[in-house]
């Protein structure tokens, strides 16, 4: 198998990912947004692409793009405050002949002005957008960021349609997502991923529909759908394997589902043109879902496939990636206590009391309180790298990936193949005690767009594993790191 550096994985990831959400015509209307991407002291980029249709007729994509603040590299400015530079090349493709031939490309640079050092830190993001005049067509978009001062750069591609306005039939414009948050001054986000984090209020989706024909009238059809997904915690290292028709094994069946809300928009005949139509519902509980709008000619139809759009979301917790809730902080420590002590800690309803009795935990394991501050930094961090780079329909540190990271940290090197992935610990690869191996499911089917891997687990990984979680208890794993 080929070898990698650890700085590759989520590459590798990205790219499996790409691979299975592309290759089914299942999938081609549904867009999933863009996935998490970390690798330390790169910039952190998530983008969106869509069309859409001025009110004069004109075609266009409309490019959104997020920026983590914590990723870039900040200096003190004179004026005593914090500026970081972001150079930004935007690249549009169309494929011909089977090659990808350049359409256009616009450069431009941004300047990040803070007067908080703690920006460097921060999980909020920079966001900017970009509305660029393309004929009607699918394209290819690339966005590309580079931090001005580390010279490091993140690139994401995107598919984007853009509808032909001139067209005798009826169609729809790709989905757009956005966030509404009710605060002071109530405000709307556009949403780039396929998470979406528990703090916003409502979800408002906003799509156009184009009704060419005026003789009669089109029904537009929208629906909620919420899908059976593994929201188990992983098993530990040591267990049996999991049976293959497991829901843990599948990780999400999207064969089954519930249509939690359907509304439907009767256009009359008179109607005509491109119109916009905005969905908007409050925020559902955790779970993975399916906004689906489809076209119908009579109100009774189901819909055909060739007339519908989608757009494909998970809501996480509130502050995800990040953890910083008290309940955010309780979860994790599942790897680190044995069932009987977690479940106490869960039982604990009063955010205050359940922070104490986490700070209790560390301090009453760790003994030494600077030391246990240290620790406790490097687990969190762990737990937030890992819900960048795992992330699929459950949080990142959920899964089987995130477990090993959390514990472990990052792997020597990485081995991949088509069906497996092999972390190493050392450089002696028949080490079983310092291997991983992780196995994607064998799940047939064109709608499975999510990296999945499943551990393989070994009984004698019970040792490593309790030798790992005594290291954290000790505050030892600080001389491992």
């Amino acid at each position: 198998m080929p070898r990698f550096r650890p700085g590759y994985i989520i590459a590798l990831l990205l790219f499996i990912f790409a691979v299975a959400g592309c290759g089914g015509s299942a999938m081609e209307n549904v867009d999933i947004g863009s996935q998490f991407t970390f690798r330390q002291g790169y910039p952190e980029l998530r983008t969106f692409t869509s069309g859409y249709i001025s009110d004069e007729g004109a075609t266009f994509i409309r490019i959104n793009a997020d920026v983590v603040h914590g990723s870039l590299i900040y200096r003190k400015t004179p004026e005593d405050d914090f500026k970081a530079g972001i150079a930004t090349d935007i690249t549009i493709y169309q494929t011909a002949d089977k090659e990808l031939q350049t359409i256009q490309t616009q450069r431009f640079n941004f300047e990040i002005r803070e007067q908080d050092p703690g920006i460097a830190n921060e999980q909020s993001t920079f966001s900017f957008e970009r509305s660029i005049a393309l004929p009607p067509g699918l394209y290819i978009v690339e966005v590309r960021v580079t931090d001005t001062d580390s010279r490091k750069t993140t690139s994401r591609r995107t598919n984007a349609f853009v509808p032909d306005p001139a067209i005798r039939v009826p169609d729809l414009t790709q989905v757009q997502l956005l966030g509404v948050y009710i605060a002071d001054e109530p405000y709307e986000r556009n949403i780039t991923t396929f998470d979406v984090t528990g703090a916003v209020d409502s979800l408002k989706f906003a799509f156009q529909v184009l009704k060419p024909d005026a003789s009669e009238p089109l029904t537009v059809r929208m629906e909620l759908l919420s899908f059976r997904y593994d929201d188990d915690l992983p098993r530990t290292l040591s267990m049996l394997p999991l049976t293959r028709g497991s829901m843990s094994y599948r990780g999400i069946d999207y064969s089954r589902y519930e249509i939690v809300d359907t509304q439907l928009r009767r256009l009359e005949a008179e109607d005509s043109g491109t119109i916009m139509i905005e969905y908007q519902l409050p925020r559902p509980e955790t779970g993975n879902y399916r906004f689906r709008v489809s076209l119908d000619k009579q109100e009774d139809d189901a819909g055909s496939d060739a007339h519908f759009r989608a757009r494909d979301f998970s809501i996480k917790s509130r502050n995800y990636p990040a953890v910083r809730s008290a309940s955010e902080l309780a979860k994790p420590l599942y790897f680190l206590m044995n069932r009987r002590e977690f479940d106490q800690l869960m039982a604990i309803n009063d955010p205050d009391s359940l922070k104490s009795e986490i700070d209790k935990f560390w301090l009453g394991n760790i003994g030494n309180r600077n030391k246990a501050r240290s620790v406790i930094e490097l687990y969190y961090s762990r737990v937030e790298e890992a819900n960048k780079q795992f992330s699929n329909f459950k949080e990142g540190w959920m899964t089987d990936m995130g477990m090993v990271y959390v514990l472990f940290g990052p792997p020597w090197y990485v081995e991949q193949s088509l069906e497996y992935m092999a972390w190493h610990y050392s450089y002696n690869q028949f080490d079983a005690r310092t291997t991983f191996i992780f196995e994607r499911p064998r799940i047939f089917g064109d709608d499975y767009p999510f990296n999945h891997f499943i551990l393989v687990r070994q009984r004698d990984y019970q040792n490593l594993e309790y030798e790992r979680v005594r290291d954290w208890l000790t505050g030892d794993i600080l001389s491992r790191n």
